[in-house]
């Protein structure tokens, strides 16, 4: 008790320092992150809020001195009216800016003389508003020369009165922006610092405690578990605690402690084998039952999908009766075509007979018109004793003439008949090679269905084969699992064997 209570006590210290010190770190290191926040919102708020709106307000003023100068150079009233009212409009956005950063400079002392500036340019803005109204008025009502030149100076007086505490303000924001960038830098290293004590600090800690630890437990346990393993090892041995633990020998003792030991290590040596036969029949166990349902749902799977080939094979019996018939119909097909084809080139031979015959008929029309206008002229040369033949002579010439025109139209007929047979002959001679060409590919793919059904039907047999493996699966799992059982329960009795030996 002397040993333990100051090792407990030194313990206690090395702990309370090391949680002191890690909520010391922890407090610090929080007020520092808050006071990067806060000063890299000032900074950003410098950057962005009222450096930008003071530079544009000071860059128009500026820009409106030139303007005044312009306007008193030219003289012209209205040009002066309009920059009197510019000018006006950007006083206006100076005191709005103003007002606006008013509420966040208020509290904050980096930023005292801000205040003073803002106040400043509040009051030049105030007594240049009215000289600015009064020269709203002179350039309304013509007024012009000397008093408008006096009061355009008292203006740009005025301007420069501002223009001060705008540039002064301009500086503030470049001094806040650089104080609150080299705030966050400096907060950041000390930050930084902070975190590498803390780890350093608890590394120390933690090696420290690791040691005391070691140490307690090698003064406080070990004398105990030293003494406690050298009183098993002597009931072991067959000794009795109070034995000196020396034994003499060729004593009996010695022999009884010798076959203890090694039963001891037949027993060790029968539980790790048993360890070992026990996972091996789990094992066993769940790679029977795994592979059991993995069987079932192979044969349900391979008998589905026989009974899918079943259909597939009928559906490829269907399609090649169909591609049978089908070569059937393209066989008569191009027949036809090609008896079409020669009953189109016996037509065209008859058309182009009775088109010589049309010709010689039309011929012979016109031989008779030639007739009958002979016959008309000697008719005309016998006067009146050639008045009748006259009059049959114009007859004739009319029928020769109805003749010749009908003969020309039954010869355009005739060419328009053997056009259309000659087409039809072309049409019939490409349908007969395109009957021709699909007679081939229904072949070809009447082969493929062939092929195709061949394939099925070996498909079909490997998986009725495949079925009937899986079924042969179940069995040998079957088998496993009782094999499985039947080890278990031997190495239940092995085991209560052995707890005899455990005992003794």
């Amino acid at each position: 008790m002397t040993r333990k209570l100051p090792i407990g006590l030194w313990l206690g210290l090395v702990f309370g320092w090391l949680a002191v010190l890690t909520a010391l770190c922890a407090v610090m290191a929080w007020g520092a992150l808050d006071r990067v926040e806060t000063k890299r919102e000032q900074a950003a708020w410098v950057a962005s809020e009222p450096f930008p709106r003071v530079q544009a307000v000071q860059d128009a003023l500026f820009a409106l001195r030139g303007s005044y100068r312009d306007a008193l150079t030219e003289r012209d009233p209205s040009r002066l009216a309009q920059v009197v009212s510019h000018y006006r409009l950007c006083r206006q956005r100076l005191l709005d800016a103003q007002d606006r950063l008013h509420a966040v400079i208020a509290g904050r002392a980096a930023l005292a003389a801000w205040s003073r500036d803002e106040l400043d340019a509040k009051a030049a803005a105030a007594g240049l508003l009215p000289v600015i109204d009064e020269m709203v008025g002179m350039a309304a009502r013509g007024e012009r020369d000397d008093a408008m030149r006096v009061y355009v100076l008292h203006v740009q007086g005025q301007s420069e009165t501002l223009s001060a505490p705008l540039r002064r303000l301009v500086g503030t924001a470049y001094e806040a922006r650089s104080q609150a960038e080299e705030a966050v830098i400096a907060t950041r290293a000390t930050l930084t610092g902070w975190l590498i004590a803390l780890l350093a600090a608890g590394v120390l800690s933690g090696l420290a405690a690791w040691w005391a630890c070691r140490r307690f437990l090698l003064r406080t346990l070990g004398g105990p578990l030293e003494t406690l393993l050298a009183r098993m090892l002597m009931l072991a041995d067959g000794r009795l605690p109070e034995d000196d633990g020396c034994v003499r020998p060729g004593s009996v003792m010695a022999g009884v402690s010798e076959v203890a030991q090694r039963w001891r290590r037949i027993v060790g040596e029968a539980r790790r084998m048993l360890s070992v036969v026990r996972a091996l029949a789990d094992r066993s166990e769940r790679a029977a039952s795994e592979a059991n349902l993995a069987a079932i749902e192979a044969s349900a799977g391979f008998a589905a999908l026989s009974t899918a080939l079943d259909h597939l094979g009928r559906s490829f019996d269907l399609s090649r009766e169909t591609l049978r018939r089908s070569a059937l119909f393209s066989d008569e097909a191009a027949q036809g075509a090609a008896e079409g084809e020669e009953a189109v080139s016996r037509a065209l031979d008859s058309l182009a007979a009775m088109s010589e015959r049309v010709r010689a008929i039309g011929a012979l029309a016109r031989q008779t018109r030639l007739l009958a206008l002979n016959a008309a002229v000697e008719a005309a040369a016998a006067r009146s004793a050639g008045d009748g033949l006259h009059v049959v002579a114009g007859n004739v010439r009319d029928i020769a003439e109805s003749t010749a025109a009908a003969v020309i139209e039954v010869e355009e007929l005739l060419s328009a008949a053997l056009g259309g047979m000659r087409a039809t002959g072309g049409f019939l001679t490409r349908g007969a090679v395109d009957a021709g060409e699909l007679a081939d590919r229904l072949a070809a793919m009447d082969r493929a269905a062939n092929g195709q059904a061949a394939r099925v039907t070996g498909l079909d047999e490997t998986l009725r084969g495949m079925v009937g493996a899986s079924s042969g699966n179940c069995d040998h799992a079957a088998q496993i699992h009782d094999m499985a059982t039947e080890l278990e329960r031997q190495v239940g009795r092995l085991e209560g064997e052995l707890a005899f030996f455990r005992d003794a």
